[in-house]
């Protein structure tokens, strides 16, 4: 049902490419194979970057001001804007 959630059919191929690749993965070598292919993915998520800024931010590179602001925090009463996007001027208008 998952991959009928996407509105486009060319966003989910890599989606899709995953799925098999984990399911060949797990039926071969079973539930290491699994916890091994959730790694690799898991790898490769950390290791995208999108236009200078990592992928998983602020989850990735550590921060923990941002982390605790990524969960926490509401955007109204936070006066700084999130270090990982490297702002000129820190302070938000």
């Amino acid at each position: 049902m998952s991959s009928f959630a996407a509105p486009d059919y060319t966003l989910i191929n890599p989606i899709r490419i995953f799925k098999f690749l984990l399911l060949f993965i797990t039926g071969t070598f079973g539930l290491f194979g699994f916890v091994m292919g959730l790694t690799f993915i898991t790898i490769n998520i950390l290791s995208l970057y999108s236009f200078g800024v990592a992928y998983s931010a602020p989850i990735a590179p550590i921060n923990l001001r941002d982390l605790k602001n990524f969960f926490l925090s509401d955007i109204n009463l936070d006066k700084m804007r999130p270090r990982f996007l490297r702002p000129k001027d820190k302070r938000r208008q």
